[in-house]
């Protein structure tokens, strides 16, 4: 368990420039972070050391914004003017919360400007909403990497890489193998009476053909 992020709500003045400003405060420059599909938000992050970071989050005109609590409470606080909205836990199990609220865990995701997924289970928002200092929860997948099908590393080359060596180096010791097992195996040899020629059946008499 430690300390994953702390966000910020952006306020009237909008994402970017209240990422600026705290940018400016701190002699940091934030960056894109993406965009959250199931809450209809957004933000911007400045990293800090040992994966941790700083969030500044805007809430969209999107349908998911409505209904998501995440994105519920991103509006309440920037229609206040925006700062402060929360700090988040990384958990390796996030079992023991959902029994402790008697509830389950909400799916989230993130996609990178660069293609990346990264994805999430929450819990904990309901009560950042009543009480800004209470934390909410998370249990982070691994990143989703997108890769093209040229990459070293991905399934289709290495899909690809069994069959050239049953081409190459396999596929010449398997004929020699067998080639070797035919030379070695003893050869069969006629015995003298089997070469003789056949003798010819005598030939009919003349006249006796049908």
């Amino acid at each position: 368990m430690h300390v994953d992020h702390l966000t910020f709500a952006a306020g009237p003045s909008g994402l970017k420039a209240e990422a600026k400003r705290l940018g400016d405060l701190l002699g940091e420059k934030f960056k894109d972070g993406g965009f959250h599909p199931r809450f209809g938000t957004a933000n911007q992050i400045l990293p800090l050391a040992d994966d941790r970071y700083l969030e500044v989050v805007e809430v969209l005109e999107h349908p998911a914004a409505e209904k998501a609590a995440f994105g519920q409470a991103v509006r309440a606080r920037s229609e206040i003017g925006g700062g402060w909205l929360g700090w988040v836990i990384s958990v390796d199990d996030i079992a023991p919360f959902e029994q402790r609220l008697e509830r389950e865990a909400v799916r989230g995701s993130r996609h990178f400007p660069d293609g990346r997924l990264l994805e999430w289970r929450q819990i904990g928002v309901r009560g950042l909403i009543s009480d800004p200092q209470l934390p909410y929860f998370i249990k982070t997948r691994p990143f989703s990497p997108r890769r093209s099908p040229a990459t070293s590393g991905s399934p289709s080359s290495r899909s690809r890489a069994p069959a050239a060596a049953s081409r190459t180096g396999s596929g010449r010791r398997s004929t020699r193998s067998s080639t070797a097992s035919r030379s070695s195996s003893p050869r069969r040899t006629a015995s003298p009476a089997s070469r003789r020629r056949p003798s010819r059946p005598p030939r009919a008499a003349s006249g006796s053909d049908p």
